[in-house]
């Protein structure tokens, strides 16, 4: 038997778009993948779009529309499972980088991939610690 794809989930809180609830039921059903853990994104959240015109307008008019952009909350899914708190600390103006603690806690984990479901630009060596890497799935306007 094929040993499985040990997972982490890169959460920025207790709720995801529509889609990303949608793989992250797919993956807690499938016997191929194994979830390890879902890790909390912790550190400066930074600009929220809703401070520019186009996200005021966007958050108002064309995301309520799009069915990807419904916001789902993860308890329902992933209420079983503990949120390691990873705590990121912002480096110029857009680059986080995880502490020297949360990188050690995310290595002890073993992880083959970590999906993540948060919006900053995350830089450094928390890149290189799952085996296959970081993969971020974003649904554009």
């Amino acid at each position: 038997m094929v040993k499985p794809v040990r997972i982490g989930i890169l959460v920025p809180n207790d709720t995801v778009h529509a889609f990303e609830a949608k793989y992250i039921e797919d993956i807690v059903g499938d016997e191929r993948l194994q979830l390890v853990a879902v890790l909390r994104f912790m550190g400066d959240q930074g600009v929220k779009p809703q401070g520019f015109l186009w996200g005021k307008w966007a958050t108002k008019f064309l995301y309520p529309k799009m069915r990807a952009h419904i916001p789902q909350t993860l308890e329902d899914i992933l209420g079983k499972y503990e949120k390691i708190p990873i705590q990121f600390n912002k480096e110029g103006k857009f680059s986080y980088y995880a502490t020297d603690e949360s990188l050690a806690t995310v290595k002890s984990l073993n992880l083959d991939v970590i999906l993540s479901c948060q919006y900053r630009i995350i830089r450094g060596d928390f890149l290189n610690v799952p085996k296959e890497g970081i993969w971020s799935f974003h649904a554009d306007d």
